[in-house]
This record gives C-alpha cells, structure tokens and sequence, in this order.
C-alpha cells in the first residue's frame, strides 16, 4: 500500500482512539503497529467512514510510525489479521469476518474510548505455521487439519496416528454438506488417535487417503474452564449468566467418510441454569448435523433431560424475573465455523 493510504488507514481506525481504563498510550502505539503489519491482509476493519478532526502533532505521529513501516521489513501478507469489537469478551462478535469467528485471538488490545466514548477492542490473529493434512488423494481436497506433528503408530494393526494438544480443524462440509465451501470446524484438544482404515498413504507432512476409505477421529478434548458462581455479580445484571454452569463434552468420536458426510460419536454434557440442570446426550442414531447460516455453526443434536426447564424460585437478575416450567424445544452442541484455507487457520476459540 502507499504510504498515504497507511496513514489514512491509521487514522481512520484510530485517529479518534484514546486509552481506556488499564490501557495506555504505549498499547495504542503497539495496535497501530499491528495494523500497519495486517495493512493488505484482511481489508479495513471499519467499511466506510469520515476521517476524525485531530492535531497536527498526531497525525505527524503516525506518519512517522508509517514511515517506520515501510523502512522495514513488513510481514507476508495476510500473516497478521486484526478484528475491532465493541464487546469486552471476544466471542461475542457478532459483526466479525466469516474468517475470525472460531478462532482464538493471539492478542488483544483494548480498552480503548473512541470519540462517542464507547469502549473499543481489537484482536489480533495468527496462522499456524505448520498443520499436518489428511486429504483426498496426494493433492486432492483437504478433510482434516491437525495439530503438527503426527506420528504414527509402528506397531498397530492399522494405520493409527498420535494428536498431539492443539486444535483439530475439520472441513464442514464433511460433518454438514450445507455448510459453505472452504469452511472449518474447530476443536480445541489436548491429544487424541486418527485410526484409517483403507488405502491410505502416511509421509511426514500429510495422510493421503482414498475413496472408501474411512477416518475415525478420537480426541479428548480442551474445554478449558466452565461459566460458575466464582465469576461476575451475585445480583442484578450479569448474575444468572454468571451463575450458570456448562460443562462441555470430555471425548468425541468422529467418523468421516471421503465420499459422504461424516458421523458424530456418543457424548454427553450439561448446562446448570437458573438453578436447574439439565443433562445433554448423544446416542447412536441421533440426528445428523445440520449448519446454521445465520448462527455461523455447526449443530450436532443433543437430548436433553429433564425435557423441559423448571426455573427455581431464586432467580437474581433485577430487570427480567422469568418463573415457572417450559418444554425444551431442541438442544444443540454448536460448533462455529471459520471460513479460509489451510494457511491462514490459526488456533481455535474453544469447543463449541
């Protein structure tokens, strides 16, 4: 890009950008950096807007950290990609890119005020250098980016491979065929075994692997801390959800298929809210899944039981006092989906 195009870049994202609370000048220095760095990659973060008024002494500013930009050597691009929300938690984004909704930001800066004094954040992204592919063919269509290495097994009857901990990316199509071209599926895990049985070829780069052939996936998975009663307020806006419990599936078992859409194994959870739990299984026969458009997800079905939800009478938020019994209409694990090719994935967000 030009050097006059950076600028007004920089000053259309944060010329009107001051610190919040516990951010200082140095971190908005840092994110203006990073914006030069992902300047090309992922477009403007903001479609269209006036350039904020500011002070000569500013705008000089930023015209030195573009000077910088371009007397160095820049990224490849594409390599860092940023998101702005104006959400403290950074899943909920609504208004995030297809590409950045399952996964997990490798940086984010923030607080900071923009002119109106909304608070303002912006997450930065990272590919994963290296993923190990399992794909149709030596250079057909890829099924499965997992963490690297794998190594494979010697002594199994079949050929078997170890996962080590990071994230499993599956293409979703192969899990939901409605779900677009190019989309992924992320699960965040610390181990688990790819079990193939077929014609397949193993190299140390990728797992080549035929029609008929059929990949089971076994991943204990990394659901990290569930919601509780030790975070947020104990009364008034915020206490129910903070309240809440939900204690996300341990293992998976997933089965895919080169030719055809693939199955999701037996699993269980749960959800405990207002003061209620409800226990979530997946049993042989259930469902496939489905993707959501409007959502961005993938929805593996779920029982629920009890079927239906009995709110206790200790209900704590201020506003909204809701009361009574309702039948559970339907229950899902949902899955995001993050759109891009295998070089621009990075780490995902979680496990639904």
């Amino acid at each position: 890009m030009r050097r006059t195009d950076l600028l007004e870049m920089l000053i259309l994202e944060t010329g009107d950008l001051r610190p919040g609370d516990g951010t200082t000048l140095a971190e908005l220095t840092d994110l203006r950096r990073a914006l030069l760095d992902g300047a090309g990659g992922a477009g403007r973060l903001r479609e269209t807007g006036t350039l904020p008024a500011m002070d000569g002494l500013l705008r000089d500013e930023l015209d030195y950290l573009v000077g910088r930009h371009l007397a160095t050597e820049a990224a490849p691009e594409g390599a860092v990609r940023l998101v702005r929300r104006g959400s403290p938690l950074p899943g909920d984004n609504r208004s995030a890119p297809d590409w950045a909704v399952a996964l997990r930001p490798d940086k984010s800066f923030g607080p900071f005020l923009d002119g109106a004094g909304r608070r303002v954040w912006f997450d930065l992204f990272l590919p994963v250098e290296r993923w190990f592919l399992v794909r149709l063919g030596a250079a057909g269509p890829v099924l499965l980016a997992l963490p690297w290495p794998v190594g494979q097994r010697p002594d199994a009857d079949q050929l078997t491979g170890d996962i080590p901990a990071g994230t499993v990316w599956i293409a979703a199509q192969r899990l939901a065929p409605t779900a677009p071209p190019h989309a992924w599926a992320g699960l965040r895990v610390v181990g688990g075994v790819i079990d193939v049985d077929g014609a397949a070829q193993f190299t140390p780069g990728q797992l080549a692997v035929s029609h008929n052939t059929r990949v089971t996936l076994t991943l204990d998975l990394d659901p990290g801390s569930s919601a509780g009663t030790d975070t947020g307020p104990d009364t008034g806006a915020g206490a129910e959800a903070a309240r809440s419990v939900c204690d996300m599936p341990r293992t998976v078992v997933l089965l895919l298929d080169p030719d055809g859409p693939g199955t999701v194994g037996e699993l269980t959870a749960s959800l405990s809210v207002f003061g209620d739990r409800i226990d979530l299984r997946r049993q042989a026969g259930a469902a496939a899944p489905r993707y959501h458009a409007a959502l961005r997800h993938i929805l593996v079905p779920l029982a629920p039981t009890p079927g239906r939800i009995h709110i206790a009478g200790d209900t704590r938020a201020g506003l909204f006092t809701p009361s009574g019994a309702a039948e559970i209409s339907h229950a899902d694990w949902a899955l995001p989906v993050t759109t891009g090719t295998t070089d621009s994935l990075g780490e995902g967000a979680g496990v639904g």
